[in-house]
């Protein structure tokens, strides 16, 4: 019986292996931070290298949802899945978000959750506070972007859509579902408070009334 021959393996490119927005994600990451691919995936763990690198891990898992851990860990140089995790968890404490685990990172299901609604309740709150988004975010324990991804309506992680619930006093079941029919349209550019008697801003229960008048106290 002739033996088969053995065929060798094939080579996976870059491209085909992470895809193309990830690759461009990161040359674009690294543009911005000013450091080489080689300085990321070097051996260095300070500096401004291990800040890049934590950086783009945590864009890479927050923003490329369809690489694995162990992908991530490969596009920045590292071995493993722990290394890719520590990277992750580290990129978001920088940006405010203590998250206690990676997937609370991801972008929790944007079609389940009517984003317009929370867009209305936290312009409304930051409004009847008197506060600017970075004081908001601040208060929440979030990044001003990820604030301001909310007043415009779109999604964003558990782990911050928990943080500005609290925040302002909204229960996120009260996000699931809505009806084409009731969905409220919102132009975040307008920066108008919302119509207390639509019921889309939330009333603060218990302890937020003393934080809104407390933050009206602070801005006076």
């Amino acid at each position: 019986m002739t033996a088969l021959a053995a065929h060798p393996a094939r080579r996976v490119g870059p491209v085909e292996a992470f895809g193309t927005a990830a690759l461009a994600l990161r040359d674009r990451t690294l543009r911005r931070l000013g450091v080489s691919l080689e300085e990321v995936t070097g051996s260095a763990q300070r500096g401004p290298a291990g800040a890049a690198r934590q950086e783009l891990a945590y864009l890479l898992w927050t923003e490329c949802l369809q690489l694995s851990l162990g992908q991530v860990a490969k596009l920045i140089g590292r071995g493993d899945h722990s290394a890719a995790i520590h990277a992750i968890l580290a990129g978001a404490r920088r940006r405010g978000i203590m998250a206690a685990r990676v997937s609370d990172l991801r972008e929790s299901g944007g079609e389940d959750l009517d984003w317009i609604k929370l867009a209305y309740q936290a312009a409304g709150f930051r409004s009847a506070c008197g506060l600017t988004q970075v004081q908001a975010a601040a208060r929440a324990g979030i990044s001003r972007t990820e604030w301001r991804k909310v007043e415009n309506g779109r999604a964003v992680s558990a782990a911050t859509l928990l943080r500005i619930c609290r925040a302002i006093a909204v229960d996120p079941l009260a996000l699931l579902p809505v009806t084409h029919e009731t969905a409220v349209k919102h132009d975040p550019a307008e920066g108008r408070k919302p119509d207390r008697a639509s019921g889309v801003v939330a009333r603060p229960a218990g302890g937020a009334g003393d934080e809104v008048a407390g933050a009206r106290r602070e801005a006076s």
